[in-house]
């Protein structure tokens, strides 16, 4: 009896971050086209780590990186990161009709306008599943 209790505690405590979470995918990446590259990768911790690469034009091999880590959680159709004590959302969304070949069912991550001045290349970006962008 103890066993099953424990055992129903531990499952109720572990799914909060991320239940009813319309997530599919664990790792995340824009698009292209710029001489940026932003690729967020979700751990089954609830701990993220946000990636992004800047560059000149014609000067790949001479990338800027930075690297933000945090901790997110979903709920529904949300998505939040959490950095220090600063939060920022993006809202999951279907990718629907578009012209850089993606499969239109596949859900994104929306990103409205941002006040993380660190984290500012986000704003009104959208992050596709890096399994169907390429690098």
């Amino acid at each position: 009896m103890l066993r099953a209790l424990f055992f129903t505690l531990l499952t109720l405590i572990a799914t909060p971050a991320c239940s009813e979470c319309a997530l599919t995918d664990t790792s995340y990446a824009n698009s292209g086209g710029g001489e940026t590259s932003t690729t967020l990768m979700l751990h089954t911790n609830n701990t993220f780590t946000l990636m992004h690469k800047t560059w000149q034009p014609g000067h790949y091999d001479k990338q800027k990186k930075s690297i933000s880590k945090g901790n997110w959680s979903c709920n529904h159709e949300q998505l939040t990161l959490k950095i220090n004590d600063n939060a920022l959302t993006a809202k999951i969304t279907t990718v629907g009709s578009n012209p850089l070949g993606i499969n239109e069912k596949a859900k994104a991550l929306s990103f409205g306008p941002n006040t993380i001045t660190t984290l500012d290349y986000l704003a009104n970006e959208i992050l596709y599943p890096k399994s169907l962008v390429s690098d």
